[in-house]
């Protein structure tokens, strides 16, 4: 089962199918909350977040400290990693996608992959039940984006096109106008763990994903000629 640790609140969730070699580790810091969830290689698993809007750089790694000894793991029992690469806040995508990495180069035969914030709320409501086609949404318009999804007893298949004669999409996630806004951060980090477990790294890079460019950008005019030390007079004065 998996142990969920929210303040002072838990809950339960079905066991994780995570076999091994190793422990899975999974990481998420793009939202309103800091997220950690572990699963060892017999399907037993601990999900903890902590709500907070600033700080996840601080608390990251305590947190997942805590998440490994919780099940008897040390981050030498890690053999994959996964962050969720956003879209969210610019700052809480890259502390989970550099943790992830970082932590992959330093655990010896370890890897990581990202998996796209889009993903964890068609899962995590896919998992609560809801099935047929669903508009997972990030922002407000004019820069909301979205992507479908098609939830079914197998998986939450992506959607490029709408299927003839299909009921209208729900609409998922923090930008949705109705429907469910998002589900719990618990329910996010085991949708982060049961995705971990059916991908790799080569199918899903441990890379950021921004919803929009940076409001600023390297200048595209010629850069100013740097001058050289002026010489020195010769002879004396």
């Amino acid at each position: 089962m998996i142990a969920s640790e929210q303040g002072l609140t838990g809950s339960a969730e079905p066991e994780i199918p995570w076999r091994g070699p190793g422990a899975l580790l999974a990481i998420d810091a793009t939202g309103p909350f800091c997220g950690v969830g572990v699963a060892r290689a017999d399907g037993v698993a601990s999900v903890r977040c902590v709500s907070m809007e600033r700080g996840h750089a601080e608390r990251i790694f305590p947190l997942i400290e805590d998440s490994l000894a919780a099940l008897g793991c040390g981050y030498d029992d890690v053999s994959r990693l996964a962050a969720c690469r956003g879209p969210g806040s610019f700052t809480g995508v890259r502390i989970a996608v550099a943790a992830a990495r970082g932590l992959a180069l330093a655990i010896p035969g370890s890897t990581a992959l990202g998996v796209d914030a889009f993903a964890l709320h068609a899962e995590a409501a896919r998992h609560a039940g809801v099935r047929g086609p669903v508009r997972v949404v990030f922002g407000a318009p004019p820069r909301q984006i979205a992507r479908r999804f098609d939830l079914n007893d197998r998986a939450a298949e992506a959607l490029a096109d709408i299927p003839s004669g299909s009921a209208p999409d729900v609409e998922l996630g923090p930008g949705a106008w109705d429907g469910p806004a998002g589900a719990e951060p618990t329910a996010l980090m085991a949708a982060l763990l049961r995705l971990a477990v059916s991908q790799g790294p080569e199918d899903a890079p441990a890379t950021p994903f921004y919803s929009r460019a940076p409001d600023a950008s390297p200048s595209q005019e010629d850069r100013p000629i740097r001058l050289g030390p002026r010489p020195r007079a010769s002879g004396g004065a």
